[in-house]
C-alpha cells in the first residue's frame, strides 16, 4: 500500500549525472499511483519568467520514480501558487489532516485569506522547503564552500523573514534614516489601513518619511495621488525617481490613469472630478495640508477625498492643540468617521482633559534634567516623585499605579528610569489623537546645526551723495499716509502697504514694478476683487495675488500726483544703483564708496564668502535679475543658478542639480519659491537681501538649509540686509529680538504665525514710521505665551516616542547590513551571484556591473538561480544591456544613477529568493586534517519564527505580526552537538568553528569534503556509516538539538517582559478608553496581543544547516 496519494507534494531527483547519489531536485506533485511500487510525478513551471526557459529545460514537464526514492516536501512561504482559477500566495504551514495532507495558509491576489490543501494548488518546481534533517538522513552532502556561503547568506535572510517588510523597506531605501523617521515609517508600515499625519516640526525629514512609506505599503496595481503644492511638484517626482526609482506623472489635465503614481499639482485639484480621484486611487498624500485651512471650497474637497479614499498620509506644519479651530479641520480629514460631526462643546471636552495631562507631564519633563543632572538633586526628585503622585491620583489608572508602585527615589538610577517609563505610559495612553506624529526638533537638538547671524546695516543716501533712494523712502512713506486717510483700513489695503514697503526694501527694480502696475490699474480704472490670504498656496500664484491686491484699493484725488512724485526720484535712484552697479569691480577696492543695497551685497560675497556656497534670497525677481547680471559679470555664468517663478520646470531641476554637485556653482538666487521645501543643505550661508513681512516665509527660508542630515558643526548663518533708521529696522528688531528667528527655529509655530502677520499690519495702521517698533514688546510677550503652549505639547510628544528597547534593535538591524559600509552584505550577495552562475563582469570601487555575459547556464541549472527582471533596472541605468549598481548604502546615496541592489531589487530579491530556495548548503559532512584537537560532532543552525498560525486561526491580520519585532532573536541560534568530544570543552570548539573553519573551508581541500563523488569520499562514508546507524545518529542529535534550541529560545524571549509590555499596551487603550469616553476596540486588541504572545511562545524552529564535522589531528 502507498504511502503517497495523488496531489502530494514530494521532492524528486531530476539529477542525470548520479542516480545513486543526487545532487539535484526539484519539488513536483503527485499525479498518479502506478502499479509495481511507481508514482508519476508532475513538475510546474508557471512562474519562472520567460528567461529562464532554457535554464529550466532540465526539468522534465513530468516523470515516472519508483516511490522509495521520493521524499514529502513542505512548500516554502510566500510561494506564488495556484488554486484552481485563482492566484494567490503561501503565507505558512498550517496543519496536516488524517489523510496526510498538508494544508496551508494561503493570501488571494484579493487580499483574502484562505486554508488550502496542497492537492489543490499548482507550485513550482523550485519551492520545495528542503529539510536538512532529510538530507543528511540520505546522505546528500554538498560541497563546503557552499556551507560557508550560506552562513552569512542565512543570517540576512533571517532578519528579513522575522521582520517582515517594514524593515525590508526601511533597508532598502536610498537614504539615511534616523531614528525618528524610522519610527514613523514603521508605525506607518506596520497598520492595516494607514491614516497618519506627519507633522515633525520644519527641516526633520517628512517628505522622505512618506516616500519610503508609500514604497512600503503599494502593491503591485495599487495607486497613488499626491496632492502637491505646485512649486514642490517637481521635487516630489525628482525624490520617487531618485530615492526610490519610482516612475510618476505630473497632472496635465487627463493622464490619471497613465501611470500608478500621479501627483495632481493642488491649484488644479479643483478642475478635477473628485469622483474620478476616489475611484482610481488606493493612496492619498496631500502636502502642506495644514495651508488649505479657510480655503473653503478646496477644504471641502481635499474632505471628500479624504473620507473616500481608505489610505492617507497628511503631512503639516506642527498643529497647535490650543488653536482649537484649525486643529479640529485638521482631525476631520485625518479621521472623518470620529470628528466631521463632532460639536465645538464635544470637541473642547475632549481637549481640555489632554491639556490638564499635558500640564502635569510637562511640569516633570521639565525638571528631569536638572533632577538627574552630574549631580543629583533629591529635593527635585522628590518633587517630581509628588508631581507623578498627582498624575496618579487624578487618572485612577490600574497599570499606572503598578508603575508609580515600582518607583524608588532612593535605589540606584535614583528612580530616573521608572519615572521615564510612566511619563512614556502616560503620554502614550492619553495622546489626544494617535494617528498624528510629532517629532520635535529639541529631540534631536544634538543633529541639528546652530543658527547664527550677521548684519549688513546701511544708511539710505540722498540727492547730497547723488543717490535719491532717502528720498524716494520718504516719498513712499507720504503716499502711503495719504492711502491711510483716504482709504478706510482694511486687510486689503493693509496687504497693499506691505507689498510696497517689501519692494521698497528690495531695489529700486521691485518698487518700480509696484507703482508702474498700480499706475495701469488707476488708467484702466479697474478694481479686482480681493480675498485675503496672506501668501499664496503656490509661490507660482503669488505675483498673480500681488496684482490681485495693487488693483483692489480705492483711489482718492491725490494719488496719481503723488505716485509721480515717488517714481520722480525711483528714476533717479534707479540711475544711481545702475551707475554703481556698472562700475562695482572698481568700487569694491573703496568699499566705503558704495552706496547701494545690492552694491554692498556683493562687497560681502566678495570680501566674507569668497570661497562658500550661498543661497541669496530676494522676495522679487525684479531685484534677482539684476544681481545676477552682476555676479555673471563677476564672475562667471557657470558661479550662477536660479530658483524662481520665471524659471520652468526643468530648468529649477537643472539649476538645483547643478548648485548641489557642480564646485564651481556659488550662488543659488531664489525668490520665495526656493524656500518651499526645497533642501540646499549643501549651502553655508544664507543672504537676505529683503525681509519678508511674513515670519512664516522667513522661517522657511532659513528651514532650506537648517535641516537635518546637515553637518551639526556646520553652523546656518543669516545675513541680514537692512537700512538703517527705517520701518525696515524696526522689521529686523521685531524679528530679531521679538522672535530671535536668525538665531533659533520657530519650529511648532508655523501656523500660530499668522497672528503675528496680522499683528504687524495693525502696527503699520496705528503708526506708520515707528508702529513696529513699539509693537516689539508685545508680540515678544505674545509669542512668550505661544511658546509655553507649544513647550508643553513638545516635551508630551518627545515622551511617547520610540522605545529604547525597539530603537536598539532596528539599529542592530540595520548595521547588520550596512556594518563596515556594507561590505560584508555586498561581499556575501557577490559569492553568492557568482556561485549561482550570474557573475558580475565587472566589480570595482563598489560598483558592480552585470552583462550578458554575466550568465552561466549550466550553474543556474545547477542552482535553479531564476534570472532577475531586469528591465526596469535597463531603463534606469540608460545602458544598453548593462547594468550598474551598488550594493553599499552610501555609495547608493551618493551616485543617484546607480541601481541600489537592496531589498526590493529585481537582482537582490533574485539572489536572496535563491537562498531561500536552493539547498545547497543545508546538509554539508567536513573532516579537517591537522586540527588543533580532536573532535566529532554536528552543528546545527536554527531559525526561529514567528508563528503566524496563532493570528490566522483567530482569523486576525497579519500585519499585526509586527508586535512581534523587537521580542523575538535577532540571530539565528547556533546548537553544537558533540558525538565524541574527548577532553575538549565545548567552548573550545566554538571558538574554532567561528574562527578557522570557514578560512579552511575557502582553502577547498577535496579530500575533506567527505560527500564528494568524484574522488569517492561519498561511498568510504557509506560503507563506514552503514544506513541504520547513520540515520539513527542523526535522528538522535536532532532531537536532542531541538530540545536545545527550545530552551534557548525560551530564555532568549523573555516571555514574563513581553508579558508585561503587551499588558501596558492593552491597558493604554483601556485607560484612553475610559478617560476619553471613547471606542479603542480594546477587547480587539487583548485578542490581538493575546494571540501575537502565543505566536511568539510557539514560534516555529526549523533547521537551517547542519555540518557533521570530524577534526583529527594527523591525517589518517
Amino acid at each position: 500500500m502507498s504511502e503517497l496519494k495523488v496531489g502530494m507534494y514530494v521532492r524528486a531527483s531530476v539529477d542525470y549525472e548520479d542516480d545513486k547519489n543526487p545532487r539535484l531536485f526539484a519539488l513536483g506533485q503527485v499525479e498518479e499511483i502506478l502499479e509495481d511500487g511507481k508514482v508519476r510525478v508532475v513538475f510546474y513551471k508557471n512562474y519562472r519568467k520567460s528567461n529562464a526557459v532554457k535554464i529550466d529545460e532540465f526539468v522534465p514537464g513530468e516523470d515516472i520514480y519508483e516511490e522509495k526514492n521520493l521524499t514529502r516536501c513542505k512548500i516554502l512561504k510566500n510561494s506564488k501558487v495556484i488554486h484552481y482559477y485563482e492566484v494567490g500566495e503561501i503565507i505558512c504551514l498550517h496543519n496536516k489532516n488524517e489523510d496526510g495532507f498538508n494544508f496551508y495558509y494561503m493570501k488571494t491576489s484579493g487580499g483574502n485569506i484562505k486554508l488550502v490543501s496542497e492537492e489543490e494548488i499548482m507550485v513550482d518546481f523550485n519551492r520545495g522547503n528542503v529539510s536538512p534533517y532529510m538530507q543528511m538522513l540520505n546522505y546528500e552532502f554538498h560541497a563546503p564552500f557552499w556551507y560557508a556561503k550560506r552562513k552569512v547568506a542565512s543570517e540576512s535572510l533571517h532578519i528579513l523573514n522575522n521582520f517582515g517588510e517594514s524593515f525590508k523597506t526601511l533597508i532598502g531605501t536610498r537614504a539615511y534614516l534616523f531614528e525618528h523617521q524610522i519610527d514613523t515609517i514603521i508605525k506607518g508600515l506596520s497598520k492595516e489601513n494607514c491614516r497618519l499625519m506627519l507633522a515633525d516640526e520644519v527641516g526633520l525629514g517628512k517628505t522622505i518619511e512618506a516616500l519610503v512609506m508609500l514604497k512600503g505599503l503599494k502593491k503591485d496595481n495599487e495607486k497613488i495621488l499626491l496632492i502637491i503644492p505646485e512649486a514642490l511638484v517637481n521635487q516630489w517626482q525628482h525624490e520617487l525617481d531618485s530615492k526610490l526609482w519610482m516612475e510618476s506623472v505630473i497632472y496635465n489635465g487627463s493622464n490619471l490613469n497613465s501611470s500608478d503614481i500621479v501627483i495632481v499639482p493642488v491649484e488644479m485639484v479643483a478642475v478635477v472630478s473628485a469622483e474620478k480621484l476616489i475611484n482610481i486611487f488606493d493612496y492619498c498624500v496631500i502636502d502642506e495640508v495644514h495651508r488649505i485651512i479657510g480655503e473653503n471650497q478646496l477644504y471641502d474637497k481635499m474632505l471628500y477625498i479624504c473620507k473616500n479614499i481608505k489610505n492617507v498620509l497628511l503631512l503639516s506644519a506642527t498643529p497647535i492643540q490650543n488653536r482649537k479651530e484649525e486643529y479640529l479641520q485638521l482631525l476631520k480629514l485625518l479621521n472623518p468617521e470620529k470628528y466631521e460631526y463632532m460639536t465645538e462643546r464635544e470637541f473642547t471636552e475632549l481637549f481640555d482633559k489632554n491639556s490638564n495631562i499635558r500640564r502635569l507631564v510637562y511640569r516633570v519633563y521639565r525638571d528631569l534634567p536638572s533632577a538627574y543632572g552630574e549631580d543629583i538633586d533629591m529635593d527635585e526628585v522628590e518633587e517630581i516623585y509628588e508631581c507623578i503622585e498627582d498624575i496618579k491620583y487624578e487618572l485612577e489608572d490600574k497599570c499606572l499605579n503598578k508603575i508609580f508602585d515600582e518607583i524608588d527615589i532612593y535605589s540606584g538610577d535614583n528612580g530616573e528610569e521608572k519615572i521615564r517609563e510612566i511619563l512614556a505610559y502616560i503620554s502614550i495612553t492619553y495622546q489626544f489623537e494617535k494617528n498624528i506624529i510629532r517629532h520635535r526638533r529639541e529631540e534631536l537638538k544634538d543633529m541639528l546645526p546652530k543658527r547664527a547671524q550677521d548684519s549688513i546695516f546701511y544708511v539710505m543716501k540722498s540727492a547730497s551723495d547723488n543717490y535719491y533712494e532717502n528720498e524716494c523712502y520718504e516719498k513712499v512713506v507720504q503716499y502711503i499716509e495719504n492711502l491711510k486717510s483716504n482709504n478706510q483700513w482694511t486687510e486689503e489695503l493693509g496687504e497693499y502697504v506691505r507689498v510696497i514697503l517689501n519692494s521698497m526694501f528690495s531695489s529700486p527694480w521691485a518698487l518700480n514694478y509696484v507703482l508702474e502696475t498700480r499706475k495701469s490699474a488707476l488708467k484702466k480704472a479697474i478694481r479686482t476683487k480681493f480675498n485675503y490670504v496672506t501668501v499664496a498656496y503656490s509661490q507660482r500664484k503669488e505675483r498673480e495675488r500681488i496684482h490681485r491686491i495693487i488693483s483692489s484699493i480705492h483711489t482718492f484725488t491725490e494719488e496719481k500726483k503723488l505716485l509721480d512724485e515717488v517714481i520722480f526720484y525711483l528714476r533717479k535712484w534707479t540711475v544711481a544703483a545702475e551707475r554703481e552697479l556698472e562700475n562695482i569691480d572698481e568700487l569694491m577696492d573703496n568699499p566705503d564708496n558704495i552706496k547701494g543695497r545690492l552694491g554692498k551685497v556683493i562687497d560681502y560675497l566678495e570680501q566674507e564668502l569668497y570661497e562658500d556656497k550661498v543661497v541669496i534670497f530676494s522676495s522679487w525677481v525684479e531685484t534677482l535679475e539684476k544681481l545676477r547680471s552682476m555676479l555673471v559679470k563677476l564672475y562667471g555664468e557657470e558661479t550662477v543658478a536660479t530658483f524662481n517663478i520665471n524659471d520652468s520646470a526643468d530648468e529649477l531641476e537643472k539649476n538645483v542639480y547643478r548648485f548641489q554637485n557642480n564646485k564651481e556653482c556659488r550662488f543659488m538666487l531664489c525668490d520665495e519659491l526656493g524656500g518651499e521645501g526645497r533642501n540646499f543643505q549643501i549651502a553655508d550661508a544664507i543672504v537676505h537681501i529683503d525681509m519678508p513681512f511674513l515670519p512664516t516665509i522667513l522661517e522657511q527660508r532659513i528651514g532650506r538649509l537648517d535641516r537635518i542630515g546637515r553637518d551639526s558643526d556646520k553652523e546656518v548663518l543669516n545675513i541680514v540686509v537692512a537700512s538703517e533708521d527705517t520701518i525696515e529696522m524696526s522689521l529686523f528688531d521685531l524679528w530679531n529680538e521679538g522672535l530671535n528667528i536668525f538665531n533659533e527655529s520657530l519650529s511648532g509655530l508655523e501656523i500660530a504665525l499668522e497672528d503675528i502677520n496680522r499683528d504687524i499690519i495693525t502696527a503699520l495702521k496705528s503708526d506708520m514710521k515707528y508702529g513696529l517698533y513699539e509693537s516689539i514688546d508685545k508680540i515678544k510677550a505674545k509669542l512668550k505665551i505661544m511658546k509655553k503652549s507649544v513647550e508643553e505639547e513638545r516635551y508630551y510628544d518627545m515622551a511617547s516616542q520610540l522605545d529604547d528597547k525597539t530603537k536598539r534593535n532596528y539599529e542592530k538591524l540595520i548595521n547588520h547590513f550596512d556594518k563596515d559600509g556594507g561590505e560584508l552584505l555586498a561581499q556575501m550577495m557577490l559569492d553568492w551571484s557568482r556561485a549561482v552562475g550570474f557573475t558580475p563582469i565587472n566589480s570595482h570601487d563598489d560598483t558592480v556591473e552585470f552583462g550578458e555575459r554575466s550568465i552561466s547556464k549550466v550553474s543556474m541549472q545547477k542552482t535553479m538561480f531564476s534570472i532577475p527582471d531586469t528591465s526596469a533596472c535597463l531603463k534606469k541605468s540608460k545602458r544598453a544591456n548593462l547594468i550598474r549598481g551598488t550594493f553599499k548604502r552610501d555609495i547608493a546615496v551618493k551616485k543617484e544613477d546607480l541601481v541600489f541592489f537592496a531589498p526590493g531589487d529585481e537582482i537582490f530579491d533574485s539572489i536572496m529568493t535563491n537562498v531561500e530556495e536552493d539547498f545547497k548548503g543545508k546538509s554539508i559532512a567536513l573532516r579537517i586534517p591537522y586540527a588543533p584537537f580532536e573532535w566529532e560532532g554536528f552543528i546545527l543552525r536554527w531559525n526561529s519564527n514567528f508563528n503566524m498560525n496563532a493570528l490566522l486561526d483567530k482569523g486576525i491580520n497579519i500585519k499585526y505580526s509586527s508586535y512581534s519585532n523587537g521580542n523575538m532573536p535577532i540571530d539565528q541560534i547556533v546548537d553544537i552537538i558533540p558525538v565524541d568530544q574527548g577532553n575538549t570543552p565545548l567552548s573550545k570548539v566554538k571558538e574554532y568553528i567561528d574562527g578557522e573553519l570557514i578560512n579552511f573551508i575557502y582553502k577547498k581541500r577535496g579530500d575533506s569534503h567527505l560527500g564528494k563523488r568524484s574522488n569517492g569520499n561519498i561511498t568510504i562514508f557509506k560503507k563506514n556509516n552503514t544506513n541504520s546507524f547513520w540515520r539513527r545518529l542523526v535522528y538522535d542529535v536532532c532531537k536532542q538539538s531541538k530540545e536545545n534550541v527550545r530552551k534557548k529560545y525560551n530564555k532568549s524571549i523573555d516571555s514574563k517582559k513581553i508579558n508585561r509590555e503587551f499588558s501596558q499596551t492593552l491597558a493604554t487603550a483601556r485607560a484612553s478608553e475610559k478617560y476619553y469616553e471613547v471606542d479603542e476596540n480594546s477587547d480587539e486588541l487583548k485578542e490581538i496581543l493575546i494571540s501575537v504572545m502565543k505566536g511568539i511562545i510557539s514560534a516555529n524552529l526549523e533547521i537551517d544547516s547542519i555540518l557533521y564535522l570530524k577534526l583529527v589531528k594527523d591525517n589518517v
